[in-house]
């Protein structure tokens, strides 16, 4: 099972997550490099793939008008 990366920050407009910009920037200290391998969530790999497809298409819209 894997490690949720993210923590809920606001919920209905109102911030929910209350942590200092020091202590952030400790957390994020200790974690980075830490992880070798993630696995995206069904949801975030699904809007993975379709932005890699229009990137896709969008580059090769704009060789062919470079052409």
């Amino acid at each position: 099972m894997g490690e949720p990366l993210f923590v809920k920050l606001v919920d209905q407009g109102r911030i929910v997550y209350h942590e200092s910009f020091p202590d952030q920037a400790a957390r994020a200290d200790r974690t980075w490099g830490r992880y070798n391998c993630v696995e995206l969530s069904p949801k975030v790999a699904e809007y993975m793939r379709r932005f890699q497809e229009m990137r896709a298409r969008e580059i090769a819209e704009a060789r062919g008008r470079m052409r």
